[in-house]
């Protein structure tokens, strides 16, 4: 069941991006490029706004998955924190209409009509936005993942290939906002509709609101301030850059980092269908091991072969993409961002085990430690060595983190030969194959072939003991 919900999360959030591939070139030639950086301010506005819920959807999933089969105090819960979040959409809605009334409608090419119709489409967006993750929060919860994507698959697809549908006959940005919203509303609709018997009236007292609503917001306070940390040290690097006088080969760090973290697609879809059974394994007092190394086997089987051919063949596949003058200069970042990816796809599911137990705020306190770190080393690094500087940043960042993470998880559930750091080690099996000072052909394909397979040999290990271990389980009961 674990393994078929997260094939489905997987195909719901690539198959938009297939779509994204071959949609966008014909989207910007029929808007011009003014309007389509228009719709691109547009897709970031209405794709990360739930970045702002205050972690209020996860820790729905969180509580729904706690309360198991409690039909009633379900329904309060949910009922709750779909509240909370569309007192929250209307706000930012105030928001981003009060900031877009400071931006200047002639840099995007936009008449008035259109800028105020666009700009309206938006706002009303918002909410949808974030109810739909409150939504998506509860149905996770209650482990309802094909409507969860089914959800996400139409959201991807109107906002990718829903363009193409008025390129011929009315290529405007509210236009294409407006079948964007549409198919936003559509997705919620299909969700409350599968959330139906839990929008009813529950039956808790004001004081126990009280307590739920002090609940939801602690956890979601601190998750929030993880995940705006987070952001913050995924994107000041290439700020840095671009005000650095490494600014002209910014390109040569950014097309790789964009190409290579797509593999978050598989620790995100793991962790999101992970969480709410660790959740409840939490509650119960049951320990999550199996869980963790079912997404942990997963992650080092499937995404270290990608990893090592992208660092070994990353100059050839960078030529046949863009050119070869470009790969030559960008080829060295990929590898080394390459293995960071991996680290971090391992700290993905690290971080799902660790919030599942309620540690969002030692999450939070671990990345603004790390940012306060992070920041001078990477001004030190891209000073010094450049964009190469700036990536090692980048990756040893993330393997500390993996690290800290494994550390804790150990501390939190001991398990025999602490396989946190076992995983861990077998995911280090990249570096061998980085740029550093040439050791012979012979010894490199040598140290390849040993720490891939060995990788590789851990992860389908940990897979085949957490499936053994679900069965041997499943007939004592």
């Amino acid at each position: 069941m674990i393994l078929r919900n997260s094939l489905l999360s997987i195909l719901s959030l690539a198959v938009p991006l297939l779509v994204g591939l071959f949609s966008v070139p014909p989207i910007i030639e029929a808007l011009g490029t003014e309007r389509f950086g228009a719709l691109t301010l547009a897709w970031a506005i209405t794709g990360y706004v739930s970045v702002f819920d205050l972690g209020i959807s996860r820790a729905l999933t969180k509580r729904v998955a706690e309360l198991g089969g409690r039909l009633t105090r379900i329904r309060s819960i949910v009922r709750l924190g779909l509240v909370l979040l569309f007192v929250l959409g209307a706000l930012l809605a105030g928001l981003i209409v009060l900031l877009a009334s400071l931006l200047d409608r002639q840099g995007f090419g936009l008449g008035a009509d259109e800028y105020a119709h666009s700009l309206l489409l938006i706002a009303v967006s918002v909410p949808v936005v974030i109810l739909g993750s409150g939504l998506r929060g509860a149905l996770e919860g209650m482990h309802r993942f094909g409507i969860v994507s089914l959800g996400r698959l139409l959201f991807g697809l109107t906002t990718f290939g829903g363009p193409l549908l008025v390129l011929d006959t009315s290529p405007r940005l509210d236009t294409i906002l407006a079948i964007m919203l549409l198919g936003r509303l559509a997705g919620s609709l299909i969700m409350v509709w599968a959330c139906r018997q839990y929008l009813a009236k529950g039956d808790l007292s004001l004081r126990k609101y009280r307590v739920e609503v002090g609940r939801m917001l602690r956890f979601g306070g601190w998750l929030t301030v993880s995940n705006l940390v987070s952001a913050l040290m995924l994107y000041v690097d290439r700020f840095l850059i671009a005000s650095s006088p490494h600014a002209s080969f910014l390109a040569y760090y950014t097309t790789p980092y964009e190409f290579v973290t797509k593999l978050f697609i598989l620790p995100s879809a793991l962790s999101g269908v992970l969480f709410p059974y660790m959740s409840r394994n939490a509650q119960e007092g049951t320990s999550s091991v199996r869980l963790l190394f079912l997404g942990s086997g997963s992650v080092l089987l499937l995404v270290t072969p990608v990893v090592a051919a992208l660092v070994l063949f990353a100059e050839p596949l960078l030529g046949f993409w863009i050119n070869p003058s470009f790969a030559e200069h960008a080829a060295p970042v990929l590898r080394i961002l390459a293995a960071g990816v991996l680290l971090n796809s391992l700290a993905q599911i690290f971080q799902t085990c660790l919030l599942s137990h309620g540690k969002a705020r030692w999450m939070a306190k671990l990345h603004m430690l790390e940012c306060l770190l992070y920041l001078p080393v990477l001004f030190i690094a891209l000073q010094r060595f450049g964009i190469l500087g700036a990536a090692w940043a980048w990756t040893l960042r993330v393997t500390a983190d993996a690290l800290l993470m494994a550390w804790k998880l150990n501390a939190l559930q001991p398990t025999p030969r602490h396989p946190c750091w076992a995983l861990v080690v077998a995911a280090l099996a990249v570096f061998p194959l980085l740029p550093l000072p040439p050791i012979g052909l012979a010894l490199m394909a040598s140290l390849w072939g040993l720490s891939v397979a060995g990788s590789v040999l851990a992860g389908g290990g940990l897979l085949y003991w957490s499936m053994h271990r679900s069965r041997i389980t499943a007939s004592h009961d």
